[in-house]
C-alpha cells in the first residue's frame, strides 16, 4: 500500500508532532509526496515532525493555529517544493526556521500576523521563485532579510 497523496481536514492536532501519532499504519508514508493538513488547529510545528517523509513535495498547512515554528521543522524536507502556511497565527520568522528546504520553491504566509522578518531569515532558500506575504501586519523588515535569494 503506497500513500502518495494524504489530505486531513478538521482533525484536531495541538502539536506537529501527534500528526505522526494518528493511524495511517498500513501505508508506506515515505513515498508520501503530498500532504495536506488544513484546519486541524495546529499551533505548534516540533523540531523534525516531518523527517520521515523524504520524498515530500508539497506540504499545505493552511488554516490552522500555528504560532511556533521551530527550528528543523521542516528538518530533511530536501525536496519539498511547495509550503503554504496560509491562514495561521506566525508573527515572527527567523533564520533557523528554513534549515533544510533547499528545493523549495513556493512559500505562502498570506494571512497571518507577522510583524518581523528577521535578518538571514530566507538566506536558505537558494530556489525559492514565489513568496506571499499579502495580509499580514509587517513593521520591522530587515535589510538583509532576502539575503541569498536570487530567483525573488
Amino acid at each position: 500500500n503506497l500513500l502518495s497523496i494524504l489530505e486531513l481536514y478538521g482533525i484536531y492536532f495541538r502539536e506537529s508532532s501527534d500528526i505522526i501519532k494518528y493511524d495511517i499504519s498500513g501505508y508506506k508514508t515515505n513515498f508520501l509526496i503530498e500532504l495536506n493538513l488544513t484546519l486541524f488547529k495546529i499551533s505548534t510545528l516540533k523540531s523534525k515532525t516531518f523527517q520521515t517523509l523524504t520524498n515530500l513535495k508539497s506540504l499545505c498547512l493552511n488554516s490552522n493555529e500555528i504560532n511556533k515554528i521551530e527550528s528543523n521543522a521542516f528538518f530533511n524536507l530536501k525536496k519539498l517544493e511547495v509550503l503554504k502556511l496560509a491562514t495561521n497565527k506566525i508573527e515572527e520568522l527567523n533564520e533557523d526556521m528554513f534549515l533544510d528546504l533547499k528545493n523549495l520553491k513556493d512559500l505562502d504566509f498570506s494571512s497571518n500576523q507577522i510583524i518581523k522578518l528577521q535578518p538571514n531569515c530566507f538566506g536558505e532558500l537558494k530556489c525559492l521563485k514565489c513568496l506571499t506575504f499579502d495580509r499580514n501586519r509587517i513593521k520591522i523588515l530587515d535589510k538583509n532579510a532576502f539575503n541569498g535569494c536570487e530567483n525573488l
